[in-house]
């Protein structure tokens, strides 16, 4: 019975540390292609979702 819960409570610590370390920085995002205010054309690109974390972000 005590080994079954430990076993437990490892599935739970794991369980939870996943739920915490996720992130919505592998999501792609598709820019189009747009002209900045100095006239230089940005061509199209794929990024990553931006969040408030700056390194885990593609640039």
């Amino acid at each position: 019975m005590s080994k079954m819960i430990k076993m437990f409570a490892i599935l739970a610590v794991l369980i939870g540390n996943m739920s915490l370390f996720q992130s919505n920085a592998n999501a792609w995002v598709s820019v189009n292609g747009y002209f900045k205010g100095n006239g230089t054309y940005v061509a199209p690109h794929i990024r990553t979702s931006p969040d408030n974390f700056t390194w885990n972000n593609l640039r």
